[in-house]
């Protein structure tokens, strides 16, 4: 899902891109917040044979995994004690916990 990789790579688009496609990463962001479609605009920013880049396979000591705060991208990230809280760059929230079992 091309909203999974947009997420994914947000801080590193809006590091990256300056002028008229930092402006076209904005308005994907506000049309993702809104729930309206963004795989054309995302496509546009990320190019072609776009592929999941953030999806960390479980490690010892993980009893959960962190998922998209609103539901709407597919994204997952597996930490461990003492790592950081992973947020969500689309929605500025903290992903949503959700434990084994």
């Amino acid at each position: 899902m091309l909203l999974t990789e947009f997420c994914t790579r947000l801080p590193e688009l809006r590091r990256r891109l300056k002028d008229g496609d930092r402006v076209l990463v904005e308005q994907a962001v506000l049309a993702a917040r809104d729930g309206k479609p963004v795989d054309a605009k995302v496509s546009q920013l990320l190019g072609p044979g776009v592929q999941l880049t953030e999806v960390y396979g479980p490690s010892t000591g993980v009893n959960g995994a962190f998922l998209c705060p609103t539901g709407k991208c597919g994204r997952v990230v597996y930490r461990r004690a003492g790592d950081e809280l992973p947020v969500c760059p689309l929605f500025e929230r903290d992903l949503r916990f959700v434990a084994d079992g």
